[in-house]
């Protein structure tokens, strides 16, 4: 008994319903509604869609429109959301299974969580602190690791989901402790071969790169006699930080320094001449093992093993309080949305069924727990009703690593999809950028951009959209579409330039040229005020360039100015507006009347106050001339 738009209505819902599309941030995920919106509205009305093919869909104008007509009334079944939100849905619908409470809350702001912290924190403490010696929490506490240090490392191992059965037993087993030092020691060998004997022949006055081409040799000799086999669990800490100590005895904080100036390819001199061509191999060399050392020379075996036995309780006190009182952070929605996944088989094939498309844009910002969650909904193999999978990623737009963002962990994800029959397109079309600012890019990204999985990927250069095609900066041929401006000064007598310029005189400098630029582009090529715009990384600056711009003449409006409202022509003008809203506001008073436009001196405020000129000024509610003639009367 349903009419034709029902069931089209129903069918459309039914899709739209099982799509799940994930971004990483609400702005992005509300962005990507719209867009769904706004090209759905197209079709109806006919109009291209940008990135559609419309060869592929298979249908004639009429049914295409039909159809998107129908997506559009029930757009509201499409659930576009953050990986958190989906993540908190996930578990409200499955609490029982995981074991929450299924009102739980989220703890936006880690209040929750830090209370429950620093209560179980506190009291872990003082039973330590009354036990004394002998307790590793009153150990820690001597050695400078108090209250605040301890509930920050049980959040942070909370945060990370860290599960108290991987840390129960100790960690510096032999096969763990050569998985670290036999990476070192190929690093160290790799520094050694391209070094080789190019530093032999350094003279006395270079003390500090002989002494760090020692250090690469001892170094490698003191992890090759390493017996890491004779580690036993009760000593294993205590040997290896003994054996620790004596290897940062060989790499001290002045050779590990050295080798990270070289990987940046900050050579002196008489390095340069020694190297030659091969400072390149060195840098590489030399950064990868800077990297590495501090992570070794640093370690604290026995105040690790100390901390591991004090802090694996709390951490599962703090969890199982935290479950008890229905209370999820942010980090735990998607540690236990994973766990739901991964432990209970028949809850993971009922969300697949559910699902015909996962979808998942800004993949380069997930982390690798979050790629076990997307793992497991799409990818897991021998899995029935696996649902297609489309990702959206860019690897050089991986910004997140502060939460957790890890490009290795997208590179293996890619290379995982790949070998499981997915197919990989590159996105190259740049709708954003005129030609001359990707023309820029390629030519100085390209050159240095070298692919290194896992860090950064290689270089793809962006076509331009066709609407830009044919743009027109509309300047003058003489000028570059990008110029690289450089604060130096240059010395009258000498015409020698000046380096090494404080931040002051740098923008000074930098601001004056700016203004007096856009002056020119002005006066001589005839370009608009209004196409102009100036771009800061911050507002540290702001002040010195509308300082440059005024004495240039250059016209600007500033978004974000906090230092307008403070100009003393804004104050004024405030005040005069305040003083006539209401005549009762007395600092809106005091500011007109010691305006430019009044000038009332210091003076005269007392005899003004004693003729009770604020509350005359209160009486001009209206247009009363014999009012206003006594106050001007006054005033004179």
């Amino acid at each position: 008994g349903l009419s034709d738009r029902e069931v089209r209505e129903r069918i459309a819902g039914d899709v739209l319903s099982r799509v799940a599309a994930i971004t990483f941030t609400e702005a992005a995920a509300a962005e990507m509604s719209t867009r769904v919106g706004r090209g759905l509205v197209d079709l109806v009305a006919g109009n291209p869609v940008q990135g559609l093919r419309e060869d592929l869909l298979g249908l004639d104008a009429g049914e295409r429109q039909i159809r998107a007509r129908a997506l559009v009334e029930t757009l509201d079944r499409l659930a576009v959301s953050t990986i958190h939100a989906w993540c908190r849905r996930l578990l409200a619908r499955y609490a029982l299974e995981c074991g929450w409470h299924p009102g739980f809350e989220v703890d936006a702001d880690g209040r929750l969580e830090e209370a429950v912290l620093r209560q179980r924190v506190d009291t872990a403490l003082r039973e330590a602190y009354r036990e004394g010696v002998g307790s590793d929490l009153f150990e820690l506490a001597v050695a400078g690791h108090g209250p605040a240090a301890i509930q920050e490392a049980v959040s942070g191992l909370v945060h990370a989901g860290v599960d108290g059965n991987r840390l129960s037993q100790p960690v510096f087993s032999p096969e763990r402790v050569a998985s670290v030092l036999e990476p070192m020691r190929e690093l160290l060998e790799d520094l050694d071969r391209a070094i080789g004997p190019r530093l032999d022949t350094v003279g006395g006055g270079a003390k500090v790169t002989r002494d760090t081409r020692a250090a690469v040799s001892a170094g490698i000799d003191r992890i090759g006699a390493f017996a890491v086999e004779d580690l036993e669990a009760e000593s294993a800490a205590a040997m290896l930080e003994a054996w620790i100590e004596a290897f940062g005895e060989v790499f001290d904080e002045t050779a590990i320094k050295r080798l990270a100036k070289w990987g940046k390819g900050g050579f002196n001199g008489t390095e340069e001449d020694a190297f030659g061509g091969q400072a390149d191999a060195v840098a590489h060399a030399a950064r990868a093992a800077a990297e590495a050392l501090p992570g070794i020379v640093g370690c604290r075996p026995v105040a690790f093993e100390r901390a591991r036995r004090a802090l694996v309780p709390l951490v599962e006190e703090v969890c199982e309080e935290m479950r008890a009182q229905g209370v999820a952070s942010f980090d735990w929605l998607l540690i236990q949305a994973r766990n739901l996944l991964r432990d209970r088989p028949d809850v993971r094939s009922r969300v697949r069924r559910e699902i015909d498309q996962l979808l998942v844009d800004e993949f380069q910002d997930t982390s690798a727990l979050q790629c076990e969650i997307v793992r497991f909904l799409a990818l897991e193999a021998g899995a029935a009703n696996r649902p297609s999978l489309f990702l959206v990623g860019d690897p050089k737009q991986s910004i997140y690593g502060w939460r957790q963002a890890d490009l290795r962990a997208y590179d293996a994800f890619v290379a995982e999809v790949k070998a499981a029959g997915g197919e990989g397109a590159l996105l190259t079309v740049n709708y954003r950028s005129v030609p001359g600012i990707l023309e820029e890019v390629a030519k100085v990204i390209e050159p240095v951009m070298h692919e290194q999985e896992g860090m950064q990927p290689r270089f793809a250069p962006l076509v331009v959209a066709p609407r830009f095609e044919a743009a027109d900066s509309g300047e003058a041929e003489a000028v570059a579409p990008v110029e690289y401006w450089l604060s130096w000064r240059r010395d009258p007598a000498s015409g020698e330039f000046e380096s090494g310029l404080y931040a002051d005189p740098v923008v000074h400098l930098e601001a004056g040229f700016l203004a007096a630029d856009l002056r020119r582009q002005h006066d001589e090529f005839g370009a608009s005020w209004s196409d102009m715009a100036i771009l800061l990384r911050g507002a540290t600056s702001l002040d010195r360039i509308l300082e440059a711009l005024r004495i240039q003449g250059v016209p600007y409006a500033v978004e974000r100015d906090r230092s307008y409202y403070r100009r003393r022509e804004v104050i004024d003008a405030a005040g005069l507006v305040r003083a006539v809203i209401d005549p009762h506001d007395s600092v809106a008073l005091v500011t007109l009347l010691r305006s430019s436009a009044v000038g009332v001196p210091d003076a005269a405020w007392l005899p003004l106050w004693r003729r009770d000129f604020p509350e005359r000024w209160s009486a001009l509610h209206a247009a009363r001339p014999e009012v206003l003639a006594e106050l001007r009367s006054m005033v004179r």
